[in-house]
């Protein structure tokens, strides 16, 4: 079936997009935040140290602004002399707070486009699962259509038969066998004579009534003599052929 060929490069093609979006995700951001998963093992340890090392980075850039901020603020207190006082505590706790800030918004910023990459990633392949029963009831309708010999009965998958000779073959509940295409099973060796179950062999004719009966021809004196003495059997009277053959 075309869309079964199918179905696993579909699903490897939504697979790759969506390692492809993390893999990006994780370089423009520098890094990870912290507490994330990588739920799918898309990234490598080259991927982050790849990603940490790139100065245009976002968490790059955060680092960057907060160091030069720092050294800004610092320099402007020497200058005045205000090294040694409050006011240095006070810049540099303004300055981790500006830092804190940066990163927490760069971090919500990362988790909506993973989660939307890996939403994306999971409905599609909800999609492709949920094609499934579609399918198989439109190649079920194809099959019906273009084969005049599909049973128009059910038929179940019969592992013995199917081990017996070796192919799939599927049985209606009076016994009869068809291939998947729906045609009647031809028994191995017997061209022509679909699989179904022996006809009831008929029954034997019954005796012949008494008033039928013909003696033998008689030859000689002694046989005359027999023949003279000779009396009918009584049959029984028979009602239903199973008192001759026991079913």
């Amino acid at each position: 079936m075309a869309w079964l060929a199918a179905k696993p490069g579909r699903e490897s093609a939504l697979g790759a997009t969506r390692a492809a979006d993390v893999r990006s995700l994780v370089k423009r951001f520098g890094g990870v935040p912290k507490g994330f998963q990588d739920q799918y093992g898309d990234i490598t340890p080259e991927d982050l140290a790849a990603a940490q090392a790139d100065p245009f980075s976002i968490e790059a850039g955060i680092q960057r602004g907060y160091d030069q901020g720092v050294e800004a603020f610092k320099k402007n207190l020497a200058a005045r002399g205000g090294l040694q006082s409050g006011e240095l505590g006070y810049q540099q706790n303004q300055a981790d707070l500006s830092r804190g800030f940066a990163e927490s918004q760069a971090s919500n910023t990362f988790t909506d486009a993973l989660t939307q990459g890996i939403k994306d990633y999971t409905g599609g392949m909800t999609g492709i699962a949920n094609e499934y029963p579609g399918i198989l009831d439109t190649a079920k309708g194809n099959v019906v259509a273009s084969n005049p010999h599909y049973p128009d009965v059910a038929a179940s998958y019969d592992d013995a038969s199917s081990s017996q000779y070796g192919v799939p073959l599927y049985k209606t509940e009076d016994g009869r066998l068809f291939n998947v295409d729906g045609s009647a099973f031809q028994i191995p060796g017997t061209p022509g004579t679909p699989a179904t179950p022996a006809a009831a062999a008929p029954a034997a004719a019954a005796p012949p009534p008494v008033s039928s009966y013909v003696p033998p021809v008689v030859q000689s004196p002694q046989v005359q003599a027999a023949a003279a003495a000779w009396k009918p059997p009584t049959y029984p009277k028979i009602t239903n052929s199973s008192m001759l053959y026991g079913y």
